[in-house]
């Protein structure tokens, strides 16, 4: 990808430097969130943490009415071929408005005012995912190649970022074990 010359660096290198000094993993995944609006703003946002079974096990809702939510993993996760599931790939970009109408659209999307979503996981070492964020917007303004220029480096980062913690808990708990035995 050309990565053009416009890019806020600085802002990218400070957001990537706040976020690697986090050890616990919900925390780590939560100020991802709370640390990422300055460089790609949205209206409201959801994170779901998902276990090893890809389990969505928790959740975090910013500017999102619980209901929506709760409709969400109970009904449209739930449909055949996970076509609703949660966006996971790394810049997935939804513009809502320009779906066809169907049930999910007219009865999930359009009640929420949703316009545009950008959505992405971080993923452990054994690209499992831990955790899916939907970005979204409900103004009529889209994500721009600027801010998807910016998901598409600092994802890899806060994978990679993600994976230190998770072997250093791994790491320590070995030890831990070895003195007892």
């Amino acid at each position: 990808m050309n990565y053009s010359s416009e890019l806020p660096w600085m802002k990218i290198h400070d957001f990537l430097l706040n976020i690697e000094s986090i050890r616990e993993p919900k925390e780590f995944w939560v100020q991802v969130l709370n640390q990422i609006y300055p460089l790609i703003p949205y209206d409201q946002a959801r994170i779901y943490f998902v276990n090893d079974n890809g389990k969505i096990y928790d959740e975090v809702l910013i500017g999102v009415e619980q209901r929506w939510s709760d409709v969400y993993l109970e009904y449209y996760s739930k449909i055949e071929n996970d076509r609703y599931a949660i966006p996971k790939l790394k810049g997935s970009v939804h513009d809502w408005t320009n779906y066809e109408c169907d049930e999910f659209i007219t009865d999930y999307i359009k009640p929420q005012g949703l316009n545009y979503s950008l959505g992405f996981g971080l993923h452990n070492a054994n690209t499992f995912t831990k955790s899916v964020y939907s970005l979204d917007r409900t103004s009529r303004s889209g994500y721009t190649h600027e801010e998807i220029g910016i998901m598409s480096i600092i994802q890899p980062h806060l994978d990679n970022l993600q994976n230190l913690f998770v072997l250093a808990l791994t790491n320590s708990y070995y030890h831990y074990s070895v003195n007892y035995l």
